[in-house]
């Protein structure tokens, strides 16, 4: 379904480097941030220290799992509630045309999530998603926004990336939908983008293979499917991890020039199978994880700016949380994905509080790295470093506030763009005094 908003706002919001207020040229460049890094080649983390740091993530962080050591299935009441988690609020009025959304429409959605099938104990099975998957709050299509003029679909959560690990916990009423779990969300999707495993091994045997190519540029795609027989999903995006084929005819043929893929499909009979593709080595993708240093995480930052901001990565782009997060997973870091659980995972943190001068956030902003998170309700930011005094960020945000004789007035953006902290909100309040905290991702 197309969404006449987001036609309309991707014309608006062209892809380029956008310069906000107090921004010079230079700063648009990630070369500029780096060279002023003291130590931007070394290791913030090795892989001992980030699978330490995952772990003390799912202990702290209750949206976060390890899918390998979830429970083999849920009660009745476990299950029921995970459903019903997803509630209509008071910013879910119109639908994609404008029209008012109706009751019936609604109660619709509600008989669609089965909760009479649910038994009173449901056995969880095991998947793969073939491609990239919307995950929505009900198991619809259809989009509800506040008004007749946003673009934000309030039943969008977040996109279940290809090659992902699913735990299938539920289906729909018309089987069209999936109920699932990621490793760090929970929610539903299109069934027809989830190959249901046989058993649990094969999913875990990929999913851990230490043979992969993880994506570090902002899209990739493939290309050749060596078995052309089967849908495929083609373009990859940031922090995408993909299993590798390591030898037989098709490796000896191409390896030179080519990763060998080994992409899930949905076989003849519906289960989870496999095919070879191939990307060329020349990309921008590399093999195993990229090295967690100071300089990659501000590269790999600078790699999405222009990028439409998407909420719920509905589209192809990013919100402001999945960008902090497909990030850190080019090093192989799993973070949750919502900010605010973001704010509360392991790290080192800085706490602001709402009392503090704009001098003492500057205090706070002094003892931070490059690459950091910093947070404010609802929203996440990267710190990028402090020149001639002024801290500077890189972020995903819709708009930023500009005094227009004796108000303040909205400036749309839309896109991921570089800003100091004290560049105004649309009410008129720096960034800087909006903060409450600020995290390092290590341990």
């Amino acid at each position: 379904m197309t969404d006449i908003r987001m036609i309309k706002r991707l014309e608006e919001f062209p892809s380029n480097s956008i310069i906000t207020p107090g921004i010079e040229n230079k700063m648009l460049n990630y070369s500029f941030w780096t060279s002023k890094l003291h130590d931007g080649k070394g290791l913030v983390m090795n892989s001992k220290d980030i699978k330490q740091f995952n772990e003390e993530t799912i202990r702290k962080a209750d949206t976060v799992y390890n899918l390998q050591q979830y429970k083999e299935s849920l009660s009745k009441k476990e299950l029921s509630a995970f459903i019903k988690e997803y509630k209509f609020t008071d910013k879910m009025k119109v639908d994609d045309e404008g029209k008012q959304i109706k009751k019936d429409f609604l109660d619709s959605l509600i008989k669609n999530t089965n909760l009479e099938g649910i038994k009173e104990e449901n056995k969880i099975e095991y998947g793969m998603s073939i491609k990239k998957l919307q995950v929505r709050g009900f198991p619809t299509e259809a989009g509800t926004y506040e008004s007749a003029d946003s673009n934000l679909d309030r039943f969008q959560e977040t996109s279940c990336e290809p090659c992902e690990a699913v735990l299938i916990l539920h289906k729909s009423k018309d089987k069209k939908w999936y109920f699932i779990q990621t490793y760090n969300y929970r929610g539903w999707v299109k069934a027809e983008g989830i190959a249901i495993a046989k058993d649990k091994k094969t999913v875990f045997d990929y999913i851990n293979s230490e043979n992969f190519v993880i994506v570090t540029g902002n899209h990739v795609t493939i290309d050749k499917n060596v078995k052309e027989n089967n849908k495929y999903n083609e373009v990859f995006n940031m922090g995408n991890k993909i299993s590798l084929v390591a030898n037989g005819e098709v490796f000896d043929k191409y390896n030179r020039q080519y990763y060998v893929l080994n992409l899930p499909l949905k076989t003849e009979e519906g289960y989870l199978g496999f095919k070879e593709s191939l990307i060329a080595k020349g990309k921008d993708i590399v093999e195993g994880y990229l090295p967690y240093t100071r300089e990659n995480i501000i590269k790999q930052a600078f790699k999405l700016q222009g990028e439409k901001y998407d909420w719920g990565n509905k589209f192809s782009g990013r919100d402001c949380s999945s960008f902090i997060a497909d990030i850190y997973k080019t090093f192989g870091i799993m973070l949750p994905r919502n900010a605010g659980d973001q704010e509360s995972s392991h790290g080192k943190h800085y706490k602001f509080d709402e009392t503090e001068s704009v001098e003492e956030r500057n205090k706070i902003l002094d003892n931070l790295s490059p690459g950091a998170a910093i947070f404010s309700p609802g929203h996440v930011m990267m710190y990028l470093g402090k020149i001639d005094g002024v801290h500077y960020m890189i972020h995903d945000f819709l708009a930023y506030g500009k005094k227009i004789e004796d108000k303040y007035v909205a400036v749309p953006v839309a896109a991921v763009a570089v800003t100091s902290t004290l560049l105004t909100v649309s009410s008129g309040v720096p960034y800087i005094r909006k903060f409450s905290s600020a995290v390092q991702f290590e341990n």
